[in-house]
Parts: C-alpha cells; structure tokens; sequence
C-alpha cells in the first residue's frame, strides 16, 4: 500500500475515534448508553467500509486487479443495509446509527483537506 493511502487512512481513523468519542460521550449524557454505542457501531461500520474499500482500491490501482473489487461494492452495501435492518423498527436508533454512518464522511474530508495543507 502506498504511504498516502496510509497516511489517509491512518489520520481518517484517528479523528474519528476522536470524534466518535466525544459525540457519544454528549449522546450518553443526553440519551443514555443504548444511544451511544448505536452511534458508535455506525461509525465503526462506516471506518470498516472505509479501510476496506482504500485497501481494495489500493491494490487495483496497484495492478492487481481481480474480481473482489466490483464484487466488494455489492457486500458492503449489503452489510450497511442489514445492520440498517437491526434498527428498522425503532426509527430513533436508525437515526442514531445512520448518523455515525455519515458522521464519518466530514472526518474523510477534514483529514483530506489537512493532509494537502503543506503540499504545495
């Protein structure tokens, strides 16, 4: 893998501990524990769909190219869907867990922005 997508990676995952941390500490405080760790697995699904998709994409971009990476798209929509599922019947707890599933695309473009800050 190359050191950018490394770095990437390593600085997006970083800030969103950090930001899932301190959301789900305020989560708690105002909703309790059940709020605040749905809000954390949705972060967690949406970090894990994120590493795999850089890993993957790193290695097609590197020349190995296989199946897996058109493949790869259908099982992690599949995967967000059916933990989406989970929630289904309590609209607040989907929320809550689409919320630290689409907390985590800010995280992507503040560590982006940061990342080519000394780059020019």
């Amino acid at each position: 893998m190359t050191t950018e997508v490394k770095l990437l990676l390593k600085n997006s995952v970083k800030y969103d501990i950090v930001l899932g941390i301190c959301i789900s500490i305020i989560l708690y405080c105002f909703f309790g524990t059940n709020i605040s760790l749905i809000y954390l697995f949705g972060l967690a699904v949406s970090i894990a769909n994120f590493l795999v998709s850089g890993i993957i994409l790193d290695k097609n971009l590197n020349g190995v190219t296989t199946i897996i990476f058109p493949l790869s798209y259908i099982i992690r929509i599949l995967c967000v869907a059916l933990f989406a599922m989970l929630f289904a019947k309590n609209l607040f707890y989907l929320l809550t867990y689409l919320g630290g599933f689409i907390s985590h695309f800010p995280i992507i473009i503040f560590s982006w922005i940061r990342s080519r800050k000394g780059s020019e």
